[in-house]
């Protein structure tokens, strides 16, 4: 699985220090943030700083609400899915600039125009879903996806 985030301005960061949770630990003042907010939310849920709990919910969730999204490509079934606040117009144009960066290839090793990509989209508790190739032309055509009541992308 490849890791990633797209910024609010719409780059690609990759999670380079293993999981997204450790890398925005590593460095939380590339995300905005401060190591005292991180800290907060770890203690406020007595949980171990880099646990994947509620504090790691909590600042990701954070971050959706700054613009970030978060990525994730599971190369053995070709699909990207990405988690964002809403689907506005910035997050599709970062969308788009992300789609470009996967079909050039400098996302993951290979370059990926078909690949399958579900949004999952907070505000609204909607997933979306369509391809690198629809999420290029600009047309967004986004299919709903209905989960069952376990189901959880975050």
């Amino acid at each position: 699985m490849n890791r990633f985030f797209i910024s609010p301005s719409g780059a690609i960061v990759q999670a380079d220090a293993g999981t997204h949770i450790t890398t925005i630990i590593s460095n939380p003042a590339l995300f905005g943030l401060d190591e005292s907010f991180i800290q907060l939310a770890y203690s406020k849920y007595d949980e171990k700083m880099g646990r994947e709990g509620q504090a790691r919910e909590e600042i990701l969730i954070t971050l959706f609400k700054m613009g970030w999204c978060r990525g994730n490509y599971f190369p053995q079934n070709d699909k990207y899915i990405i988690n964002c606040w809403e689907l506005n117009g910035r997050t599709k144009q970062n969308l788009r600039k992300m789609a470009s960066e996967a079909s050039k290839g400098n996302i993951v090793n290979s370059k990926t125009i078909y690949s399958d990509v579900m949004i999952q989209v907070f505000n609204t508790n909607e997933v979306k879903s369509t391809n690198i190739t629809g999420l290029l032309s600009g047309y967004m055509a986004f299919k709903n996806v209905m989960l069952n009541k376990h189901s959880t992308l975050l």
